[in-house]
């Protein structure tokens, strides 16, 4: 069997893409739709039709889900160790270093997919689609947890409470600077609210319990509004607590610019 022949179709496919949305109109605002739809529709579809169309013993599976968890844990692992190397770490940039390491644990599914079915056929298929299915959850902790923690320590948008550092970063200091608006100091200023995308569909009564937390810090500051830069976190908040007013960051600043 020439490998490099049943891959090639794919490779160039991915090439294919990049070149069109790295040079033509049909840039990144364009595709970042047909990825949500990829992603959240015909993905799981997929995955679905794969396990359903050839039932799974799970006792005989239990092997292959035991390698995917021990391939998955030793390759974050590896990945996180690299800017500790003596002789390579130097070299990479913390930030740059997290955002390749979320490409590579969330997006390499895609191709594991389509390559499986290429080399192995509809049992490699469903076999990858097991994979997928169990390493997900530990995949996107690994992906999400280096981003989240250089935004904080390494981009250096704010202080981190735990380690006693001051209030400050870009959003503060911009709110700060606005006429007639006071920036209510908090208990925990940094803390999750609890939403975390599947997080909150995996675990929803944990997911609650963080954002009452939340909740629970802006009254007893007595906080009129409750400002963030991150969408999902307003959904989830506002629909803890109905009765408070709720802004995105760029709201606020057409409010007072008004």
């Amino acid at each position: 069997m020439n490998f490099a022949q049943l891959l090639f179709p794919d490779f160039s496919l991915i090439l294919c893409g990049y070149l069109v949305c790295r040079y033509t109109a049909l840039n990144r605002t364009v595709w970042e739709q047909v990825e949500a739809l990829v992603y959240f529709l015909f993905f799981p579809v997929l995955l679905f039709h794969s396990i359903v169309k050839s039932p799974l013993d799970i006792a005989s599976a239990s092997s292959l889900i035991g390698a995917g968890w021990a391939m998955g844990l030793t390759g974050i692992a590896l990945a996180y160790s690299l800017p500790y190397w003596p002789w390579l770490g130097r070299r990479i940039d913390r930030r740059d270093h997290a955002a390749s390491a979320q490409v590579a644990f969330r997006f390499n599914s895609f191709i594991g997919l389509a390559l499986a079915d290429r080399l192995a056929g509809p049992q490699g298929l469903l076999l990858i689609a097991v994979l997928i299915g169990v390493c997900v959850p530990l995949f996107n902790i690994g992906a999400v947890w280096p981003m989240a923690r250089h935004a904080q320590r390494g981009l250096r948008l704010g202080g981190s409470t735990e380690l006693g550092e001051p209030i400050g970063g870009p959003m503060h200091t911009l709110l700060t600077g606005l006429d007639g608006l006071t920036v209510v100091p908090l208990d925990r200023r940094d803390e999750c609210c609890g939403f975390g995308g599947s997080f909150s569909v995996a675990e929803p009564e944990v997911s609650a319990a963080m954002g009452r937390d939340r909740i629970r810090d802006y009254k007893k500051h007595d906080a009129g509004v409750l400002v963030s830069s991150d969408v999902s976190c307003l959904l989830h908040l506002t629909a803890l607590a109905p009765e408070m007013r709720t802004l995105h960051i760029g709201e606020l600043l057409e409010e007072a610019t008004r």
